[in-house]
């Protein structure tokens, strides 16, 4: 029976490579679809409300914050690999996530105030002209915090999917390697009752 060499891969490992989409893409689409909603939700009113609007100002101001998750999806990533929820340090692990979440939400509030003011214009709602830079930030911050806090824990939620399934997966090979060394025994064993 002739063998494989080792460095040529089985078909199923060739469509699983070719299957595998980049980490950054998948954040980029998955980022993109609330700031999209968004997008299109703010331009909605603005048409329905008559007022006047620019469609690349509306793109900044809410396309920023999602972008700001998308760039911290992976920090998220590594700090709930590194402290995950799971007993018995789970307060402590859980308190370091509720300050991360409060930490993205300030970043995003921060880049929220930024694009707010680089955009604004004469026409914009006279309580936005009057209000001052910090004012704007606590205002950003504080209706954001919700979508904040939700963003961070979903983040943390597929890392610890991910991280399970990947502790299945290898719980598995390792019963299957288990299984097979077993088997190879009992024909070593078997072999030898022969000879």
């Amino acid at each position: 029976v002739a063998m494989m060499p080792d460095s040529v891969p089985t078909t199923h490992e060739r469509s699983a490579t070719r299957r595998r989409i980049p980490l950054g893409a998948l954040l980029v689409v998955v980022w993109a679809i609330p700031a999209a909603l968004a997008i299109i939700e703010t331009y909605t009113f603005a048409r329905m409300s008559g007022r006047p609007f620019s469609l690349v100002s509306i793109v900044l101001r809410e396309g920023t914050m999602w972008a700001t998750y998308g760039i911290l999806a992976p920090f998220i990533f590594r700090l709930a690999n590194r402290f995950p929820l799971r007993t018995p340090i789970v307060g402590s692990h859980l308190a370091l996530h509720i300050a991360g979440a409060i930490v993205a939400g300030a970043v995003a509030a921060a880049t929220g105030t930024a694009a707010m003011r680089l955009t604004l214009v004469s026409t914009d709602a006279a309580q936005y002209l009057a209000m001052s830079v910090p004012r704007m930030f606590l205002s950003w911050f504080l209706s954001g915090l919700p979508v904040a806090v939700l963003s961070y824990f979903a983040v943390v939620g597929v890392a610890h999917a991910m991280s399970y399934f990947r502790e299945a997966q290898q719980r598995r090979e390792d019963a299957l390697s288990l299984e097979s060394q077993l088997a190879d025994a009992r024909l070593a064993a078997l072999q030898g009752r022969l000879h």
